[in-house]
C-alpha cells in the first residue's frame, strides 16, 4: 500500500491533465497500481490507456520505465501491406530526416521539407507524382498544391496542430474515390511539440523590443537582413519579422528586397506596440483552442468522422456512424453477441 489518497489521485487528474474525471475503465487499475497491485487493461484506441502508467507514475516515487510498441507496431504495419504510395506527415524536420534515414535502405523512400535546396525538393516531389517511391516522409511544407489522386495512404507521425490541418492533410488520399487508409499516431506527449510551435509564432512584447534596439544600433541609410537582426535581439525570424511589419505600418522602418530592414528614425521604441500585438495574443488563444481540439479528437471514442462534421458546425443524425473509423470498428466489436 502506498498510502495514496483518492482525493489526491483526482487533485493530480485535475492540476496536471486537466480532466475533471477519469474515463470509464481509467479509475480500477490506476488504483490498483498505486496499491501495489498488478493490471491488465484491453481497451479501444483513444480511450485513455496512457493516462493508467502516466498518472501513477507521478504519484509514486522513483523511476517508472515504459516499454511501448509504438514504433513497432508502426514498423509492422507499414504504412508494406498498402497499396500505392503515400505521405507520412512529421512536425520537424530533424525527426523527418531520422525517418528518412532510418527507411530508405528498405523501402523506395523519399523527403521533402522546407530547409532543403529547391532542386531537391523538386526531384522528391517528381519521383512522388510519378508513383517512383512507397512514402514520402514530409512536414507541412508538402501537399499545398499537389494534386495526385492515387495516393492510398496518408499518415500523420505526430498530430497536427488543428483539426483544420488535419482535415486538409488527410484529405488528399483517395481522391480518386478509391479506398485510402488515413492514420494518425497518438501521444499526448506529442502536444508540447506543437505547443512550441505556437509559442514561437508571436512576438511578445519584451521581444518587439529587443528587436528594435537592435536596428537602432545601425546608422541610418544601411539595411540590415532580417536574420541578423532577428539573432542579436535573440529572437525567432518569424517573430522578428512581425515586429518589423509593426514598425512599417507606424513609418517607422523600410523594406528592402531580399530581407533587409532600414531604420528611419532615432527612437523606434518611442511607438507602444501594445495595441497591435494584443490581436496576435488573441490569434494565440485561438490556436491553442484549435490544437485543444486536434487533441480531443485523437481521444475521442466517438466516430471520428461524425466529430470533424460537427466539428466544423455539421449536423448529422443521432445515429448516424461512418463505420469506417477505427472508433466505429472498435464499438462494433464491443456491442457485437458473443
Amino acid at each position: 500500500m502506498t498510502g495514496i489518497s483518492d482525493a489526491r489521485t483526482r487533485e493530480t487528474l485535475r492540476d496536471r491533465f486537466a480532466h475533471s474525471d477519469f474515463k470509464h475503465g481509467q479509475w480500477e487499475p490506476i488504483r490498483a497500481v498505486l496499491d501495489g497491485r498488478a493490471a491488465i487493461v484491453v481497451m479501444p484506441t483513444g480511450s485513455g490507456k496512457s493516462l493508467i502508467y502516466q498518472l501513477p507514475a507521478l504519484l509514486l516515487p522513483g523511476l517508472t520505465i515504459v516499454v511501448s510498441p509504438l514504433i513497432a507496431l508502426m514498423k509492422d504495419q507499414q504504412l508494406r501491406d498498402v497499396e500505392g504510395s503515400g505521405i507520412i506527415y512529421v512536425a520537424t524536420i530533424k525527426e523527418t530526416e531520422r525517418l528518412y534515414n532510418t527507411f530508405r535502405d528498405r523501402f523506395p523512400v523519399s523527403m521533402y521539407h522546407g530547409k532543403m535546396s529547391a532542386s531537391l525538393r523538386k526531384l522528391s516531389q517528381e519521383q512522388f507524382m510519378a508513383g517512383e517511391i512507397k512514402a514520402m516522409f514530409a512536414t507541412n511544407a508538402f501537399g499545398l498544391g499537389i494534386d495526385k489522386r492515387d495516393i492510398r495512404f496518408v499518415a500523420h507521425y505526430h498530430f497536427p496542430g488543428s483539426v483544420e490541418a488535419f482535415y486538409q492533410e488527410a484529405g488528399r488520399a483517395g481522391r480518386d474515390g478509391l479506398p485510402a487508409l488515413c492514420a494518425t499516431l497518438y501521444r499526448v506527449e506529442d502536444r508540447r511539440i506543437q505547443s512550441y510551435f505556437l509559442g514561437g509564432k508571436y512576438p511578445e512584447v519584451q521581444e518587439a523590443a529587443r528587436v528594435a534596439i537592435v536596428l537602432e544600433q545601425h546608422p541610418f541609410g544601411t539595411p540590415v537582413p532580417l536574420t541578423e537582426l532577428a539573432n542579436a535581439a535573440g529572437v525567432p525570424s518569424r517573430k522578428a519579422r512581425i515586429t518589423l511589419i509593426l514598425l512599417k505600418r507606424h513609418g517607422l522602418v523600410r523594406e528592402h528586397r531580399g530581407g533587409s530592414w532600414e531604420r528611419l528614425v532615432d527612437n523606434l521604441t518611442r511607438v507602444d506596440l501594445s495595441a497591435d500585438l494584443g490581436s496576435y495574443e488573441d490569434r494565440r488563444s485561438m490556436d491553442q483552442a484549435k490544437l485543444n481540439a486536434m487533441v480531443r479528437y485523437c481521444q475521442t471514442t466517438r466516430c471520428r468522422a461524425r466529430h470533424i462534421l460537427e466539428y466544423f458546425g455539421e449536423t448529422t443524425d443521432a445515429e448516424w456512424r461512418c463505420a469506417n473509423c477505427d472508433a466505429c470498428t472498435m464499438a462494433q466489436r464491443w456491442q457485437r453477441p458473443q
